[in-house]
């Protein structure tokens, strides 16, 4: 294997617009030792010619290949392109996201130093217009980038995405042979149980910009199988217990398992009219076995915290009936009263 110490992974659908931006901010990083792997999905527009123009002018582009099966499975493509990656270190943008010039060299620096197998940079939201916007997560914990989390202490900040998601992990994680593939939001479940495998992760300096304008983007529309984060959640909250994580993490998990609960129910409320029978009847399969697969026990009182009265009314129905599923009509009402 030549030695290379970062692989870039980014996998392309239709994403001509925003190519030489994302991968300009990649050609312009003060630290040279990168390749990228880009992945085309079947782009109906000239994706696939830009990444040819963008690989000619610069050997570091690989490009790869792969029939679109239009499932959007990040997991899956990020083991596809594993087979053309031989960085130490991998890093996973989407096609319009984009770096400040000094990530990279930042968080190779830091990697160095302190040894941490995985080191997540500074992340801001970007917007079409050009702003960008902090989310929860977008810096070292307290501001306090000595900071170096053990795998449980970085396991239970990405629960509720007090650490973000979009760091440089090291390919023994990122390429575990256990990586799940089976859902679209996979991805999810892998990066979580990656921070619980690393010796530590630290945190640098460096901006990494997510990129939240684009309208087409696969998290702004409903598609049926958006229903999957239910699975992805039972597995995550699985694998909490199977580690025997404390109480307070316990705590979390439970938290943010309800939330997505509560988030995919009105996924299933506000778009019921216009699924198929059969997407219907998936949808409802999949909150079964989250119904039946999580027990939210001795911590329904700790679930409640931070919800508003709507959910907190509807996390008090699911407690006593082990459901909310048939409150439809209710969230009609709710609806036309908040209008």
């Amino acid at each position: 294997r030549r030695m290379i110490k970062v692989t870039i992974l980014m996998p392309v659908y239709n994403g001509s617009r925003y190519l030489q931006r994302s991968i300009g901010s990649l050609t312009a990083q003060t630290y040279t030792d990168w390749e990228l792997v880009a992945l085309d999905d079947e782009s109906t527009d000239d994706s696939l010619s830009v990444l040819k123009q963008l690989a000619a002018a610069d050997k570091r582009i690989k490009i790869m290949s792969k029939l679109n099966d239009g499932k959007g499975n990040t997991a899956r493509n990020i083991s596809i392109m594993s087979k053309e990656a031989e960085g130490d270190y991998i890093f996973y943008m989407s096609q319009d996201d984009y770096l400040s010039a000094d990530l990279l060299q930042n968080a190779v620096s830091r990697a160095e130093e302190t040894g941490a197998e995985i080191v997540i940079p500074d992340m801001l939201l970007a917007n079409a217009d050009g702003s960008t916007e902090q989310a929860k997560g977008s810096f070292a914990p307290d501001g306090d980038y000595s900071t170096l989390l053990s795998g449980e202490e970085a396991f239970a900040a990405c629960i509720d995405f007090s650490i973000h998601g979009f760091a440089l992990i090291h390919r023994r994680l990122m390429f575990a042979a256990d990586c799940d593939t089976s859902y679209f939001d996979s991805d999810e479940y892998n990066t979580r149980v990656q921070y619980l495998r690393a010796n530590k992760t630290a945190f640098c300096h460096g901006t990494f910009f997510y990129y939240q304008g684009n309208a087409e983007a696969m998290t702004k529309k409903f598609a049926p199988k958006q229903f999957q984060r239910l699975n992805t959640a039972l597995m995550l909250g699985k694998k909490a217990e199977q580690e025997k994580m404390k109480k307070e993490v316990m705590a979390k998990m439970r938290r943010w398992q309800m939330q997505v609960y509560l988030n995919v129910l009105m996924l299933l409320f506000n778009n019921a009219a216009n699924m198929s029978r059969a997407e219907y009847k998936e949808a409802v399969k999949r909150f079964r076995q989250f119904e039946h697969g999580v027990r939210f026990g001795g911590y329904r009182r700790s679930t409640l915290k931070g919800f508003g009265m709507y959910e907190k009314a509807l996390a008090m129905v699911y407690f006593a009936c082990g459901t909310c599923r048939h409150l439809s009509l209710l969230h009609s009402a709710y609806k036309r009263l908040k209008r």
